[in-house]
């Protein structure tokens, strides 16, 4: 999640303004900074004028201990993020990658020796006057940050209705992403979420994709394309999706090589799937009353 990092040890998220770690083991919460007699507190103004090792002055995206440094990624500029590195105790902080063209980070994730973001853009920030204009259609986009040298890899971005990154995943060098889109324009001004007419409109007009970009080679793909579906998690080099709704639920397992789909579990109301090795944990709804299941 954008705001709390979780790895098998512990959760690392910001409150108050510093830079904590929930530790799993011992149940307990520190502030992530040994400066001697640090007193911790977060001072108003610019992220470089801090003195605590913790001290984030506003919020802190992506926080996470990751092969044995802290990162988080920060926005103190219009559409400019930073990425910061530091040892896991906060000492040594240094910029390590700036991301520019990035108004709003939406997920990440860690692996191998990537950070993997995904962006949107909503604004138009070029106009003659300099007030920010809505765009009809918003940018989206996915961000490769090389956490050991700095580079930056930018995803071909996309642009269509009700655009937005929602799911990334690598495998062998590629990174897979989920991108959903309306392939029609809404009338925002009319538009009721709670109305069974705009459900209707959207589902029938919700595309939800899968792109695939290969790091070697920089060639960006779409590999899947369909409606009435979401795509619940990935593994490996499988998708897996929830397809219909109701009482027609069904989880797919999608092979992202081939674009074989092969049907593993049919019940009704199924809300979420993941993957866990070789075992799929998903959740029946009916009313108040949730059931936790496995597939193996």
């Amino acid at each position: 999640m954008a705001a709390f990092g979780y790895g098998k040890d512990g959760i690392v998220f910001c409150a108050d303004g510093l830079l904590r770690f929930a530790d799993a083991a011992s149940q307990s919460c520190v502030v992530l900074c040994d400066r001697p007699n640090c007193s911790h507190n977060a001072v108003w103004g610019e992220i470089d004028d801090q003195t605590c090792n913790a001290a984030i002055p506003a919020d802190a995206w992506f926080p996470a201990i990751y092969h044995d440094k802290l990162y988080f990624v920060y926005s103190d500029r219009v559409n400019e993020y930073r990425v910061f590195e530091s040892d896991k105790s906060g000492s040594n902080r240094r910029e390590l990658a700036r991301l520019d063209n990035v108004q709003a980070v939406c997920n990440g994730i860690y692996v191998k020796n990537y950070l993997i973001c995904a962006y949107k853009n909503i604004y138009d920030l070029e106009t003659e006057d300099f007030d920010a204009v809505e765009l009809e259609r918003p940018v989206s986009g996915v961000i490769i940050i090389n956490l050991k040298n700095g580079k930056v890899i930018r995803v071909p971005e996309k642009q269509d209705y009700w655009a937005e990154v929602f799911k990334l995943h690598y495998d062998k060098n590629k990174i897979y992403y989920s991108y959903v889109y309306l392939d029609d324009k809404i009338d925002d001004d009319e538009y009721n979420p709670a109305s069974p007419e705009a459900f209707n409109y959207i589902r029938q007009h919700m595309i939800t994709s899968i792109w695939c970009y290969d790091i070697k080679t920089g060639e960006d793909s779409c590999v899947y394309s369909g409606r009435y579906y979401n795509i619940s998690d990935f593994g490996g080099h499988y998708a897996y999706l929830i397809e219909g709704a109701y009482d027609t639920t069904q989880i797919y397992e999608l092979n992202l090589l081939t674009g074989e789909k092969e049907l593993l579990v049919g019940e009704p109301n199924i809300a979420v799937c993941l993957a866990d090795k070789d075992r799929l944990n998903y959740t029946i709804i009916n009313g108040n009353e949730t059931t936790y299941k496995y597939y193996d």
